[in-house]
């Protein structure tokens, strides 16, 4: 399964992409929000979705990440894994 980040804003209760997304079929995906949400607009989240929470701050607190100036550069790191 390939993993792919894609830059967007959540506004209005829309999600709106800053980037082409590379994909044209129907797939899953999930959204991580980058910020702090105040308590009073959180929304209940299944345990799946806590657990991935955990898992992605505790890598981005350790340094366990790669940013990319855009997504293309992403796509061929990928690929090379």
């Amino acid at each position: 399964m390939s993993n792919l980040a894609i830059k967007g804003k959540w506004k209005d209760g829309k999600l709106i992409f800053e980037e082409k997304i590379p994909f044209k079929e129907e797939m899953e995906v999930m959204v991580i929000f980058m910020n702090n949400i105040p308590k009073n607009e959180l929304y209940v989240q299944s345990h799946e979705v806590q657990e991935a929470l955990v898992v992605s701050d505790e890598n981005y607190n350790k340094g366990n990440f790669k940013e990319f100036s855009d997504v293309d550069k992403l796509i061929i790191e990928l690929d090379n894994g």
